[in-house]
């Protein structure tokens, strides 16, 4: 249970929630909440507050004076005591937040602790496995999730999973299970293994990604290889597409993302994905095909991009650098089910809190159509002018990071490009020789550091 979910729909019915699905403070939504009668139990609730400038809440703070007011456009508005203000935000911590002095002043914070074992048995994971007819396995499902979840948000903190989370490892094990894999694992534990695997394997650091990888070979002991194997074949994906280079460094990267892509037309077949897809994000060097990859296996699965003559209902967007472009791409897609490239998306946190509502599911009073997918692609935050998405948003999505081009991937591309093998190697040596300095270069920076 989120926290806007908490005000929104979980308060007693007599109480009026008057709340926007932006994070911006609203004058007509301050205004309706002024004008609703006490009798009425009027709350206004600003979600997001801490993503909100600061100053702006000052604002209220005529509600601790004598008359309790707030003044609007130079027009005072007086105030019952049965009048409410709630802001919700993520801790302020996290990237991009704000602390408001006047929540340091005046501020009653409770933190929502997270939900029980109970309540994610049942509220969040039995409803979507009964659902989609996988109750029968239910009990040790979740307990796999449920162990994987504890021990990332135990030695994981800043980047904690949420029910969120576990939801897409049932829609992952559903696909596993009777999608793209199906038949591919003796038991269906098995696969819940390797779909909590997924979810957490880019999002956690390398040593509780090892942990978690270890405890899964354990418990699935000799299968473990030939699941692997059976991983590796999708990943060495033949495309049909006479652009596209299937180097051996992004062949994992291709697998998760056709699986993703993949996973989202099964539950839309299936009338299954009642909200917005989680998000994708593609990390990597530049020059890695970050966006080319994405593009590629939209465009083998039938995808036309929306400026294409040929558009069809499998539409994709590339989303405009300019502003009023992009919001507008952004709000057709949301209502009508579409899938957004966001390249370089840690230039462009002003979005961040478009996209976290609308990602959300709820954005300006409407609700996002089905299979709205947003797809990000970025650099890594060590260059400049990128700065680094807050664990807030950065969890709507299901990350990746690609690999370094190695030597021989060169031959491939050569070989795609119709070079003979004379022409092609020089270009290989010369990359490995780059490699080798790059090496040396980091294990000297290392002795001196």
């Amino acid at each position: 249970m989120g926290k806007s979910t908490l005000i929104k729909e979980k308060l007693p019915q007599d109480i009026t929630v008057i709340s926007s699905d932006e994070p911006k403070l609203d004058v007509e939504l301050i205004k309706k909440w002024l004008l609703t009668p006490a009798a009425e139990k009027p709350i206004l609730f600003i979600d997001e507050a801490n993503l909100l400038p600061e100053g702006v809440l000052e604002i209220f703070e005529g509600l601790y004076g004598e008359p309790k007011g707030v003044t609007l456009a130079g027009k005072f508005y007086p105030v019952s005591d049965a009048h409410k203000v709630v802001f919700a935000g993520n801790f302020s911590h996290y990237e991009n937040r704000v602390k408001h002095d006047f929540i340091s002043r005046h501020g009653n914070v409770i933190e929502i602790p997270p939900l029980i074992d109970d309540e994610l048995r049942q509220d969040v994971m039995s409803p979507v496995l009964q659902s989609l007819k996988m109750d029968k396995d239910a009990e040790n499902i979740q307990s796999i999730f449920l162990k994987v979840y504890h021990k990332v948000n135990q030695d994981n903190p800043d980047l904690a999973l949420t029910p969120r989370n576990v939801m897409n490892m049932i829609y992952r094990l559903h696909y596993f299970t009777q999608g793209g894999y199906q038949n591919a694992f003796k038991k269906i534990e098995d696969a819940a293994w390797f779909s909590a695997y997924e979810e957490i394997r880019y999002l956690v650091k390398p040593v509780l990604r090892k942990t978690i990888k270890a405890e899964m070979k354990s418990v699935l002991a000799g299968d473990y290889k030939n699941y692997k194997a059976v991983l590796a074949e999708k990943s060495h994906h033949k495309h049909p597409l006479d652009s596209y280079s299937d180097t051996y460094a992004h062949r994992t990267t291709n697998r998760i993302i056709r699986d993703h892509l993949e996973i989202r037309e099964h539950l839309l077949a299936d009338n299954q994905l009642k909200s917005p897809m989680q998000g994708l994000l593609v990390e990597g060097a530049p020059g890695a095909g970050k966006t080319s990859m994405v593009e590629n296996h939209l465009r083998d699965m039938g995808y036309r991009l929306i400026t294409d003559s040929d558009a069809s209902d499998k539409i994709y967007y590339n989303l405009s650098a300019n502003l009023t472009k992009a919001i507008e791409q952004l709000m057709t897609a949301f209502r009508t089910g579409g899938v957004v490239i966001i390249n370089e998306i840690n230039t462009l946190t002003h979005l961040e809190p478009i996209l976290n509502a609308m990602m959300s599911g709820k954005f300006m009073g409407q609700y996002a159509h089905p299979g709205f997918l947003v797809i990000g692609t970025q650099n890594p935050i060590s260059f400049n002018f990128r700065e680094k998405l807050s664990p807030a948003f950065q969890n709507r999505f299901l990350v990746i990071n690609t690999k370094d081009y190695v030597k021989n991937d060169f031959l491939l591309i050569a070989d795609k490009k119709k070079l003979s093998k004379s022409e092609a190697e020089p270009v290989r040596d010369l990359f490995n020789e780059f490699d080798k300095l790059k090496d040396v270069k980091e294990k000297s920076v290392g002795k001196k550091m």
